[in-house]
């Protein structure tokens, strides 16, 4: 199984710096705690990571259902295009889990990922509402809103980690 392994941490100025995307950074004063945050957020990633590929694989079986009973290329080319974004970040994560300086791009990976699962639920939504497909409908909204869900606890787990290791820090 393919696990997310993030980048050590930076010593800067006798502080050890860990960088989970372009915004959310955190310093430490010994090694050992980086390195314990370290682990938290590569047990986070390796979810989200999970969970994206579950939910990719659900939709691309609601997405084949209409796929040879439709001639809407329109449709077909959009979800199609977020279907092979998300495959391409997928490989992403995949065959750069050991570089430098990586940490950064798998989280705006994961991002994106989830903003193409929003794009192909509300595409497939579209349609299932011009064929008056009210089963698949529901399921696909029940399908956008675990997506959505998911992906703001993913955001709060960004910010609640960096908060809580902040007051952690003042208080000791």
């Amino acid at each position: 199984m393919l696990k997310i392994k993030l980048s050590p941490p930076n010593l800067v100025n006798r502080k050890y710096i860990v960088f989970i995307d372009a915004e959310t950074k955190q310093a430490f004063t010994n090694k050992r705690k980086a390195n314990e945050f370290i682990t938290k957020v590569e047990g986070e990633l390796n979810e989200a990571l999970l969970f994206v590929n579950e939910a990719y694989c659900n939709l691309t079986a609601f997405y084949r259902n209409y796929f040879l009973a439709d001639r809407d290329y329109r449709f077909k080319y959009e979800v199609e295009n977020c279907f092979d974004l998300i495959n391409n970040r997928l490989n992403y994560i995949s065959f750069h889990s050991s570089s430098e300086n990586y940490n950064t791009m798998i989280s705006q990976a994961i991002n994106t990922c989830f903003d193409s699962l929003i794009a192909a639920c509300e595409l497939i939504n579209e349609k299932s509402q011009h064929r008056y497909d009210m089963l698949t409908r529901r399921r696909i909204e029940l399908h956008k809103k675990i997506i959505v869900q998911y992906k703001e606890s993913f955001d709060d787990f960004k910010t609640q980690s960096i908060y809580t290791d902040k007051l952690k820090l003042i208080s000791a």
